[in-house]
């Protein structure tokens, strides 16, 4: 059974406290491993068929080439209101995919002075900490035994 978490390097041992994942299964690095893997299975899901499309168009001497479509004379009346929605559509959404980064600082266990050794005359706080610890690094163990979401 090993005490070192699985992600980037870091040490659960710096933090001061052999309690912190004296079972061993903190899965974080691995959770993280498995969900990059599976984002890049749906991105290749998606770009394959559309690569393989461009690639039989210029196999069969006739590929795509880049500018704007001919529009049909009935339909130029219709063309502004098209690119009207169309703008107020990026207007609505575009914030809504740049508002993903989290404002959040995260620290290092080499960056912190203080350790859980240090904490003197709270046991009781000391122990729901090393709890906290255990429960937010094995995450996984804790969805799969008890049904349940760490926030």
């Amino acid at each position: 059974m090993s005490n070192e978490l699985d992600t980037e390097g870091s040490n659960v041992d710096e933090l001061g406290a052999n309690d912190v994942l004296e079972m061993g299964r903190a899965d974080v690095g691995r959770t993280r491993e498995r969900n990059r893997l599976k984002k890049f299975r749906v991105l290749s899901v998606l770009l394959v068929p559309a690569a393989s499309w461009l690639l039989v168009r210029l196999l069969l001497g006739d590929p795509v080439t880049p500018g704007l479509p001919s529009i049909p004379t009935g339909m130029k009346d219709y063309l502004v209101p098209v690119v009207m929605i169309s703008m107020f559509a990026l207007v609505m959404l575009v914030p809504l995919l740049g508002a993903g980064r989290s404002p959040h600082v995260l620290y290092r266990p080499s960056q912190i002075d203080v350790k859980l050794d240090d904490v003197k005359g709270l046991g009781m706080v000391k122990d729901e900490v090393v709890k906290t610890l255990n429960l937010f690094l094995a995450h996984k163990t804790f969805h799969d035994e008890m049904g349940g979401n760490p926030r």
